[in-house]
């Protein structure tokens, strides 16, 4: 599909064309997430609905595609539900979501992915564990438009 103009943004002018994958996350029934994968569009050539459905984005780049991840870019933030994300996570507009966006880079600082999470923030716990050294108010910022996220 054409890459979305704030998905560019992260990937750059060689992402004009990406393949798109649209994940559901859910674990009893019950959907806690859902998520919209930019990947480079060569993939499109070697990933089947099979393959796409059985391994993780992180999975499809590096077993499937060859690439050497070096690092991601994640951030995480609050959002109040839109209307597709809260007919995606069967919520009310305005109940609050967790965003996780996160651009990953090859060894040569190449950005290769973007993906946006999206999860239920009633029942969705997102854990990470970081060095000793971390302070995490070095990670916080100001959101530059209002916390308001840009459309796809």
């Amino acid at each position: 599909m054409e890459t979305p103009e704030d998905v560019r943004g992260e990937l750059g002018d060689d992402f004009a064309k990406s393949l798109y994958l649209k994940r559901l996350y859910h674990k009893d029934d019950q959907i806690f997430g859902f998520s919209h994968v930019f990947m480079p569009v060569e993939l499109a050539r070697t990933v089947t609905w099979d393959i796409a459905e059985k391994n993780s984005g992180y999975s499809l780049l590096t077993k499937h595609a060859g690439y050497v991840l070096k690092h991601a870019n994640l951030s995480i933030r609050a959002l109040a539900a839109d209307e597709e994300q809260a007919a995606n996570l069967r919520i009310s507009e305005g109940e609050p979501v967790l965003c996780l966006s996160r651009t990953s880079y090859t060894t040569d600082d190449r950005p290769i992915e973007h993906l946006k999470l999206y999860l239920r923030s009633d029942i969705s716990e997102f854990t990470i564990k970081v060095p000793g050294h971390f302070s995490i108010m070095e990670g916080i910022r100001k959101m530059q438009n209002g916390g308001q996220e840009s459309k796809r």
